[in-house]
């Protein structure tokens, strides 16, 4: 009579096995983490340049209801403010900027007339190699968005 030997077969992986794919999985990360990082940092400027142009649209909105209304650069805050009233002048809303982000505003506050109107003005902004420059017409509100050369 002949002896069958059964053998055990394991299922798993081998310890080498698990650190080819845990070294293979560092390195893909390694290649698509900068990525992601340049990628948050733009979507993070788009999202400050909405937010100005939203505050210039609000602006003209609030002039043409006969409110007085101006923005202004608050260094302590690092924000640009909507501020109504001249008489009485309270902050109606703000876009608030990582201290890490170069901005820059003309000097002094941009004033609209009661039918929406200022003069034309442009704000930059700057931060991790990426410039981009908004212009507004002060007649209209028409603005472009500029991608500043690096």
């Amino acid at each position: 009579m002949t002896n069958l030997h059964i053998t055990n077969l394991r299922s798993g992986y081998t310890l080498l096995e698990v650190m080819v794919v845990v070294v293979l999985m560092g390195m893909i990360a390694m290649a698509l983490i900068p990525k992601l990082v340049g990628i948050t940092s733009k979507v993070s400027m788009d999202r400050l340049i909405a937010e100005i142009v939203h505050l210039d649209t609000q602006s003209r909105q609030l002039a043409q209801q006969d409110q007085w209304c101006m923005l202004q650069w608050d260094e302590q805050s690092n924000a640009i403010e909507l501020v109504q009233g001249r008489s009485n002048p309270h902050l109606i809303t703000r876009v608030q900027f990582d201290p890490s982000y170069a901005v820059e505003l003309p000097s002094g506050p941009i004033e609209f007339d009661l039918l929406g109107q200022t003069g034309n003005y442009s704000i930059s902004i700057s931060h991790n190699g990426h410039s981009k420059t908004l212009r507004f017409n002060g007649l209209t509100g028409w603005h472009e968005e500029l991608a500043d050369a690096r």
